[in-house]
């Protein structure tokens, strides 16, 4: 009867047969670790492709937003997010905030059009940028 146990990763762990002790060292990945990319199974290689692109995304409609208004104020609206038909923006101020309320379709029309999104809702809140402590 054969028995092993189990600890943290790199450990050792004794296997008993017979009336013999044997001693090996457990190598379990921790999945904490970092991995090379191509140490990833395919579908996890295939998520990570998916979510550049969508990354991509993001960054040229945030690149090209002066494109849909010239206002200063857009330079602290950024499109963070788009779940289902609800594109999600985030302001750096409320004065932004505002000003992008009151532009809810023409934004909502721009994305529809110039970047193929199928939008049919903003969800928008004020997210001030990350300052150093």
């Amino acid at each position: 009867m054969a028995r092993i146990e189990r600890k943290l990763p790199g450990a050792t762990a004794s296997v008993a047969d017979d009336n013999n002790v044997h001693i090996y060292t457990l190598m379990i990945p921790d999945p904490r670790e970092p991995r090379s990319v191509k140490q990833l199974p395919s579908h996890d290689q295939q998520s990570i492709g998916s979510l550049l692109r969508r990354a991509q995304t993001f960054a040229d409609i945030n690149r090209t937003l002066s494109e849909w208004c010239s206002e200063p104020w857009t330079d602290h609206v950024r499109l963070a997010n788009v779940r289902d038909e609800t594109a999600v923006l985030y302001a750096t101020t409320a004065a932004a905030l505002v000003q992008l309320r009151h532009r809810n379709r023409s934004l909502l029309a721009w994305l529809n059009d110039r970047h193929h999104l199928h939008c049919t809702r903003i969800e928008a809140k004020v997210l001030p940028p990350a300052t150093d402590i």
